[in-house]
């Protein structure tokens, strides 16, 4: 069963205050999943953006000739990504409410998954849950999210990515210290049995795009 709707008071502001610093990166991950050869082997081969909240990655997507649907369990999150859409050349995507760990979804369905900046928000459980649905509806998975440092040079960013996490702090911060505790996109693509095939950090290496798969996949 869906919660209760834990972003009904952030929607409204949601993009203005996470626009400039995440466009970037939008158009970064657009730029990836068009360039996969699966969207194109498939014909029209559709992205599955999981937890999508206000569809401004969508709206990349779009921009770059890629097809794309969108799921989110916050009723609030899906009406922004409705106006978002309509406003942009989003606007023939699929908008559907769903629980990311339980996706009303069939085995493959899609041709690429992409979940952006979300599983550190969830308990542990079911972020993992999250992922292997994410695993479980495409072929490959774009996941983008916060990552352990892999050199010393990189410590500053993940130390700097904790600021704004224990600003929200909350239920949202301790969900964060879980997940950076348990190896960050490292550790949860490790138990997931996904390989990584390829990897483009961001934020001095505070955070990364890591295109995956399932190990049997690959």
């Amino acid at each position: 069963m869906i919660q209760a709707d834990a972003y009904a008071r952030m929607a409204c502001w949601y993009d203005r205050l996470l626009n400039p610093l995440l466009d970037g990166t939008r158009r970064r991950v657009a730029t990836m999943c068009a360039r996969q050869p699966e969207l194109h082997s498939q014909g029209h081969g559709v992205v599955l953006d999981i937890c999508c909240g206000t569809a401004r990655q969508g709206v990349f997507l779009a921009q770059a000739g890629v097809r794309w649907a969108g799921v989110d369990r916050s009723p609030s999150m899906l009406a922004a990504a409705s106006r978002n859409t309509d406003r942009n050349s989003g606007r023939n995507a699929l908008l559907m409410r769903a629980d990311s760990t339980r996706l009303p979804f069939a085995d493959a369905s899609f041709a690429l998954s992409a979940i952006s900046f979300a599983l550190h928000e969830q308990p542990a459980d079911q972020a993992e849950r999250t992922l292997a649905e994410a695993l479980r509806v495409a072929s490959r998975c774009l996941v983008v999210d916060y990552t352990m440092a892999e050199r010393n040079l990189e410590l500053p960013s993940q130390w700097l990515m904790m600021v704004p996490e224990r600003m929200v702090g909350g239920e949202h911060w301790r969900n964060f210290r879980s997940y950076m505790r348990a190896g960050a996109m490292q550790g949860m693509l490790h138990r997931a049995g996904a390989v990584i095939l390829e990897r483009e950090p961001l934020f001095g290496g505070g955070a990364a795009i890591c295109l995956c798969a399932r190990g049997e996949a690959v």
